[in-house]
């Protein structure tokens, strides 16, 4: 017999391991990631040679995942947030809340 998904205190589904204080986690890390992406992709284009330009995206990885970490969470836990947000609309604005409660302004 399959078990319904759990709720979120708003009645949102979740995944296991999806719980509130995740999300808020996330909401901070992705505030932390857009703006390691934005100074990354300048950087990138300034790249001369693709040595230089593979180098910068291992650089760009390793940063967002610190950031990620730095934030309480797994890389994996934080794809998982961000990929149901993608998938739903109601999680998306969970997440969207949480990244301006963590003081980010991604417009």
């Amino acid at each position: 017999m399959a078990r319904s998904p759990k709720k979120g205190m708003d009645g949102v589904p979740t995944e296991p391991g999806m719980t509130d204080a995740v999300i808020q986690k996330v909401g901070a890390a992705v505030g932390h990631v857009v703006t390691i992406q934005q100074d990354f992709s300048q950087r990138l284009q300034a790249a001369q040679t693709t040595e230089e330009r593979v180098e910068l995206a291992d650089e760009a990885k390793r940063a967002a995942t610190k950031a990620i970490g730095e934030q309480g969470v797994s890389v994996d836990e934080y794809n998982r947030v961000v990929a149901a947000a993608e998938e739903n609309p109601e999680m998306e604005a969970r997440l969207l809340t949480a990244v301006r409660a963590a003081g980010w302004d991604l417009t």
